[in-house]
């Protein structure tokens, strides 16, 4: 996060996040965002593809700041506005761009 965006990033606030990327260091394999749900609310969601949605516990509200921490790969689109979705099929590949509408379509 040394491309001068510290700052922007820092004030983001907050965002759903699996528990294995932060605390396990997994990397990002689909994150998107959508309009915030609250006021600290970035409206990032970030998954690492092992988690079980069922599972207690599996996902938490951490700053969007910490979770780039986990995996820098993810600050180039932090600053991106909604709705946006980015994945990856493999933790070696790039994140690239979601453009079938998948961040949009609960309409």
């Amino acid at each position: 996060m040394s491309d001068g965006s510290d700052e922007s990033i820092a004030e983001l606030g907050h965002a759903i996040a699996s528990r294995r990327i932060v605390r396990e260091g997994r990397k990002v394999r689909w994150m998107y965002r959508e309009e915030p749900a609250a006021e600290y609310d970035s409206g990032w969601r970030f998954f690492c593809d092992e988690e079980d949605a069922g599972e207690e516990g599996a996902f938490g509200m951490f700053p969007v700041a910490t979770v780039a921490e986990a995996d820098p790969t993810i600050v180039p689109f932090l600053l991106r506005d909604p709705p946006c979705a980015f994945e990856r099929d493999d933790d070696d590949l790039p994140l690239a761009e979601v453009t079938d509408g998948s961040a949009d379509d609960e309409d």
